[in-house]
């Protein structure tokens, strides 16, 4: 019978408990994951009938749903209820529900009232009205009982334990 190998010395290099490097990489990660742009880009693209090809967006004249005055009332609404904020919020079920009646009755009061004059097609106001609500939907349920704070709970741990790896290095004489 062997004698078991003694166990390797703890260091930085490979002790499992020391945290992944908090680089660029993760820190643009963390940053996209609270950018709403890409969610209101989206929608003001599916509105103005804008689709990608070949990393170009061009418009397809018969997927466009509104003009950009149209489109415009519509992004300047939305941007205002999904942003960096609203994805660090807390948010109960109650209050995202209030959050999506109020907006629903704007953004449809708004359609039925300016369809002519936003190039709507009145039969399309419906479903119109449910893309939209359906994005901002998704994007305020981030908020929900602290679902983003909870995922950056572990990335921040993270960022801080880096932050303070020189500094206690320094105290103990480590090079």
């Amino acid at each position: 019978m062997m004698p078991p190998e003694p166990p390797m010395p703890q260091d930085e290099y490979n002790d499992p408990r020391v945290p992944m490097q908090f680089d660029q990489q993760s820190e643009g990660s963390l940053m996209y994951q609270l950018d709403a742009e890409e969610i209101i880009t989206m929608i003001e693209h599916n509105l103005k009938g804008m689709v990608n090809v070949d990393g170009a967006w061009i418009i397809k004249p018969e997927q466009v749903i509104m003009n950009d005055k149209g489109v415009a009332y519509i992004i300047s609404e939305i941007s205002i209820r999904i942003n960096r904020n609203t994805f660090l919020s807390n948010l109960d079920d109650e209050t995202i529900e209030r959050k999506l009646s109020i907006l629903h009755r704007i953004i449809m009061k708004n359609l039925a009232l300016n369809y002519e004059e936003w190039d709507l097609d009145k039969n399309r106001l419906k479903s119109t009205l449910y893309k939209i609500m359906e994005a901002v939907e998704n994007s305020l349920c981030r908020a929900k009982d602290k679902t983003t704070l909870n995922y950056f709970k572990p990335q921040l741990r993270i960022a801080e334990t880096q932050q303070m790896m020189p500094q206690r290095k320094k105290m103990f004489g480590v090079f």
